[in-house]
């Protein structure tokens, strides 16, 4: 899978996708919908924290679960 830019295309809201930021950390997020806080905001999937501390330059699909 390629890395999207986040200024090319997010993913679609409250969806789980993996992110990098521009020291190159990765971590799984989801794209928050704009009922629970406003567009662009990342919530990490240990406790509902904000990935807001990241900033988040490019995403991409979780891979598919093994068989």
């Amino acid at each position: 899978m390629k890395w999207i830019n986040i200024n090319d295309k997010l993913p679609e809201k409250n969806t789980r996708v993996l992110i990098i930021d521009d020291d190159f950390k990765v971590e799984i997020c989801d794209y928050c919908s704009e009922e629970f806080c406003q567009d662009g905001f990342w919530f990490n999937e240990n406790g509902g924290e904000y990935c807001d501390e990241l900033d988040v330059t490019h995403w991409q699909p979780l891979p598919k679960a093994p068989k």
